[in-house]
């Protein structure tokens, strides 16, 4: 993971109180170069014993604990065990075994051609963004970062947080397309090359004084580089087939869409989720406009998502060496990069697998920048920024804990200037967002503190609904009993070594930074359960320090039965995690499958419908009740999140009382809206309806309907799944299509 370091921290914060910024090495006492103190040999035979107890005593647990997600019916889920008895072995009833499943999916190897130009295009953005990513840390020029795998952590951190915050420019500025983009990239790899050529020789690698001890071996490293090669490449085959998440196709890809289609990035009234700082699903847009094509755009998308995972595992591989050591750095990533949860968020366009990957960078920033180094102060402040660019609760999961790290502890007037830079490169990276909602709703941070900045569209009932759907339900210890446990084993996609050796970190020579990161881990765990509404994704920027952890208890001991019990611990977990990844429970294993099939197949039951010319001509619009997930409609779509106001409302519904506006007000509103179709999904409104969930507006009832049918606005549409489907298909019977087939 880099250039080796110095086994005692590099990270001893210095407390000289004359230190100044700038360059200066901190000035250290005696005292600090001395290492921790070695066991003795009884302490390590205690530590061997408890340490293996409580090992098997976990991992035991953890396989033996349900999944959750392997079936609706309680009765039906079965066990991890079970998972793992039929990965290599045949099912009872001669269902093939998992891993003879997954390699049958590779019969057909010659749809990859299909991918080949995704695949060029994403490896082009990426180098351009990293290589602009290289000019940025060395125009600010923080000390030590010029060399080795940490200079392109940190370049590809800066240059795709950049890259968003310009296909953001261009798009508020309607340059949206392929030519402005691939002039930027060429400028950049053109700067880069310019500057590369008249660099000054780099300066010499920092000596070593590791133990042997904290070195992995050459067949380390490749035993554990083939063991979690398979997540990676599975993952990057994953991420290039059209998602099926419901949170992609409602506004993670969704809102692109929208923005590709109309030429520019506006506000959308009717998807508050696109409200949210959108770092991540600039490249999706990126990508639409590279292509012309909002569909291969989206993969596009999520193929350079998919990349944070392998970025992520060696920010955290980079993070674990510079505390411990460089072997336990190498089972940290290995970690990480194994963990069901990292492939998940690979192979789906969420913001938490970028999210993580800038959590991680902005510590090492900030360990780096509390020594006094004011330019890694400054470098933690962007990145710390592009996590908030991910998603709101960035500022508390990332910039409140790299605050604290920078500034704790220092002297006064140092712990001011730190801070100080800190948040104005925080404010830097992040406050492009924050301008773009000041100006579309009066709210900086819309939706959240209407309280003290307004509602902007919304009513402040809309706001109430919205802050109550997104806020703790109770605060009692049982709940948060259940959470612990929902982290610990319970989440489906949790790895069995991450809580089976992250307490093991204390039998480390070095426990004051085993406690260090475990009091990081349990604060990020409380703002979880405080402060969120507890969906799982939420507390995973605790994972990378908990992998951290891990990797120090999986290598405390360098004895030899203390490494077998690491090795078979890690051989089984890994036997598991890629058996359970290649499922369809973490995400679509069809690595080969032709993507114009898998685009059909993968579409929901209504988007069919719309999608057939037999019931929706491609020029027609839809009105979408109740359903939001309509990024593969191919007609033009109108719909709202369930947060947002209900069109279907706010176009039929008498505003002076609750029934209806007259017939010819509704007819006008239809045509101005141009809504030729409405699809309405009763499924859907049913399940927001249902107890603990979002709620639904009590106006939409099938009542409505059917006045708007007896009213001759509306006419049924058979479609092939019956009357008593909970989706239902109207034709606007009179409006903007007078004199078209109207029996189409």
């Amino acid at each position: 993971m880099g250039a080796p370091q110095n086994r005692q921290s590099r990270y001893n914060p210095p407390s000289h109180p004359g230190l100044k910024l700038g360059k200066e090495r901190p000035i250290r006492h005696a005292k600090e170069h001395l290492p921790p103190k070695e066991p003795t040999d009884v302490s390590v035979g205690m530590g061997l014993l408890c340490g293996f107890a409580y090992a098997a005593v976990f991992q035991i647990s953890f396989y033996a604990a349900t999944l959750y997600g392997s079936a609706p019916q309680p009765e039906n889920r079965f066990a991890r065990w079970q998972l793992m008895e039929h990965a290599a072995l045949p099912a009872p009833d001669g269902h093939p075994s998992i891993y003879a499943l997954a390699l049958s999916r590779f019969e057909t190897p010659e749809h990859l051609i299909q991918r080949l130009p995704l695949y060029l295009a994403a490896i082009v953005f990426l180098a351009a963004a990293t290589l602009a990513g290289d000019l940025l840390r060395h125009w600010i020029g923080p000390e030590d970062s010029g060399r080795g795998l940490r200079r392109w952590i940190v370049a590809f951190g800066l240059g795709m947080g950049a890259a968003s915050l310009l296909v953001q420019l261009l798009g508020l500025a309607g340059l949206l397309g392929r030519v402005p983009l691939s002039i930027v990239m060429a400028l950049v790899v053109t700067g880069w090359v310019v500057w590369w050529r008249r660099r000054p020789s780099p300066p010499a690698d920092r000596s070593s004084d590791q133990l042997a001890a904290d070195r992995p071996s050459t067949i380390e490293r490749w035993a554990l580089s083939l063991l979690v090669a398979p997540f990676v490449l599975l993952g990057l085959l994953a991420a290039a087939l059209p998602t099926m998440d419901y949170d992609a196709l409602a506004y993670h890809l969704l809102g692109p869409k929208e923005y590709f289609l109309a030429g520019r990035i506006s506000y959308l009234p009717h998807n508050v989720y696109t409200s949210f700082p959108f770092l991540t699903e600039m490249w999706s847009l990126a990508g639409m406009s590279l292509f012309g094509d909002w569909f291969l755009g989206g993969l596009f998308g999520q193929i350079v998502i998919a990349t944070f995972g392998l970025a992520g595992g060696l920010a955290v591989g980079v993070l674990a060496e510079d505390l411990f050591g460089e072997r336990i750095g190498w089972w940290s990533a290995a970690i990480y990069l194994s963990t069901p949860w990292i492939y998940r968020l690979s192979v789906h366009p969420y913001v938490e697998g970028p999210l993580l990957f800038y959590g991680v960078l902005t510590l090492l920033a900030s360990l780096e920048g509390r020594m006094g180094r004011w330019r890694w102060a400054l470098v933690s402040g962007l990145l710390a920024g592009f996590a908030v660019g991910c998603k709101y609760t960035g500022v508390v999961f990332v910039g409140l804990p790299a605050f604290v790290v920078l500034v704790a502890m220092r002297d006064g007037r140092l712990a001011c200037r730190l801070g100080a830079i800190f948040v104005g490169g925080m404010l830097l990276s992040a406050g492009p967002w924050f301008l773009r909602n000041l100006l579309w709703t009066g709210n900086p941070v819309y939706p959240l503190l209407f309280e003290l900045f307004g509602v902007g569209e919304w009513t402040a009932a809309d706001a109430e609904k919205f802050s109550k759907g997104h806020r703790p339900g109770n605060y009692q210890v049982g709940s948060l009993i259940q959470s612990a446990r929902e982290v610990l084993i319970e989440s489906d996609w949790q790895s069995a070594l991450v809580f089976a050796f992250a307490p093991l970190a204390f039998l480390h020579r070095d426990r004051r930074k085993a406690l260090s990161l475990w009091l990081l881990v349990l604060g990020l765990f409380g703002a979880f359960w405080l402060l969120t509404h507890r969906l799982d994704r939420f507390w995973l920027p605790l994972e990378p320090f908990a992998v951290v952890l891990a990797g120090v208890g999986m290598c405390w001991s360098a004895r030899l039965n203390w490494k077998l019990v690491a090795w078979l611990s890690f051989s089984v977990a890994v036997f598991y995690n890629l058996a359970y990844c290649t499922t369809p429970l973490v995400g679509l294993p069809y690595y080969t499958a032709d993507i114009h099939e898998a685009r059909l197949r993968g579409q929901g039951t209504a988007i069919q419908l719309v999608n057939s010319p037999e019931f929706v001509a491609p020029d027609e619009t839809v009105l979408f009740v109740g359903l939001a997930a309509v990024y593969n409609a191919l007609p033009d779509a109108r719909y709202n999140t369930v947060f947002d106001r209900n069109l279907l409302e706010k176009l039929v519904r008498d505003p002076d009382g609750d029934g209806l506006r007259p017939t010819e007000e509704i007819r006008q509103a239809f045509e101005e809206e141009g809504i030729d179709v409405v699809l309405v999904d009763w499924s859907w409104i049913e399940l927001y309806r249902s107890a603990g969930n979002y709620g639904f507006p009590d106006f939409v009832t099938p009542k409505v309907f059917q006045e708007l049918t007896s009213r001759g606005m509306l006419r049924p549409v058979q479609t092939p799944l019956g009357p008593a489907s909970p989706i239902q298909v109207y034709r606007v019977t009179d409006g903007p299509l007078i004199g078209r087939d109207s029996e189409r």
